[in-house]
């Protein structure tokens, strides 16, 4: 017999195995779950219910400290930097001075980046795709992205602290739908690697 009545999100799971344990304490013994069974079950459900809210919480949380994190590196490097652009033309301020506080910038290896094909790793969510990367040398990625027949490739975004998120909803609600991505590293707001390997994922509700 098919399961297909068990929803797939998260959310959704656990308000049916919340109604599931309230309802078979109801109606269990007409069905042949004696009190041992219907113990069990209801345990079973409790715990995968509280994991899924651990689990939010914990995602909630991630996303609450990233977004903060994001404000405060904004607002101090928008100080440090406004200081560092003075000490760079102050009289004083040597090349001996420039390198010791960091100052000088660093070569950019484009020899190795010109060929440098940065692997990716997909992982389907409810509401979102995952879209893992490494940083290393880049200072970023540009994230491409195709979905269903598509042919030309759309910019979904640039990211600068991986994992990327793609949070856009089904094209078609209800209807799951096979989606494409690749990514090109980004140094100094240019693209300096070849285009990753294109991976896919089956993304439903």
């Amino acid at each position: 017999m098919s399961s297909r009545f068990i929803p797939r999100s998260d959310a959704e799971l656990s308000t049916w195995l919340s109604t599931y344990r309230t309802q078979l304490a109801i109606h269990g013994t007409q069905v042949g779950v004696d009190a041992t069974a219907l113990k069990e079950q209801q345990g079973l459900c409790a715990e995968l219910i509280a994991s899924i809210a651990a689990d939010e919480k914990a995602y909630a949380d991630w996303r609450a400290a990233v977004a903060h994190s994001a404000e405060v590196k904004a607002r101090v490097m928008k100080q440090v930097n406004a200081r560092i652009e003075q000490i760079r033309v102050h009289p004083g301020c040597s090349d001996a001075i420039r390198a010791a506080l960091g100052l000088v910038n660093p070569a950019t290896p484009t020899q190795s980046l010109s060929a440098l094909k940065i692997p990716l790793l997909l992982e389907a969510l409810p509401g979102r795709v995952v879209v893992k990367w490494r940083k290393g040398p880049l200072d970023g990625v540009n994230v491409y992205g195709q979905r269903g027949d598509e042919t030309q490739w759309l910019l979904l975004g640039r990211d600068t602290r991986p994992p990327y998120e793609d949070l856009r909803p089904l094209d078609k609600p209800g209807v799951p739908e096979v989606r494409r991505y690749r990514v090109v590293g980004v140094v100094d707001d240019r693209e300096v690697t070849p285009p990753s390997d294109v991976v896919q994922i089956s993304v439903g509700d």
